[in-house]
């Protein structure tokens, strides 16, 4: 399905936000989610997507990069 390019090129990567919470779900370490994001990043850097970082900060701060990122695709012709 990558090869095929059925997604997009670019992908949102939410960058780690400096803290864990645990729930009966989510079970990791701070250390471990840590490593947990190098892979996902790496991963997705080997199978050819670009990634557009959405940064660590308050929701509506990565909520206005993910929509001004959008908007600017949106005046592409």
């Amino acid at each position: 399905m990558v090869a095929e390019r059925w997604y997009e090129q670019t992908a949102f990567f939410v960058r780690h936000q400096g803290f864990i919470q645990a729930t009966a779900a989510r079970r990791i370490s701070f250390e471990d989610s840590l490593a947990f994001e190098k892979v996902h990043e790496l991963t997705y850097h080997e199978v050819g997507f670009d990634l557009f970082e959405v940064p660590a900060a308050p929701l509506p701060v990565r909520v206005a990069a993910v929509q001004q990122y959008v908007d600017r695709l949106s005046r592409l012709p």
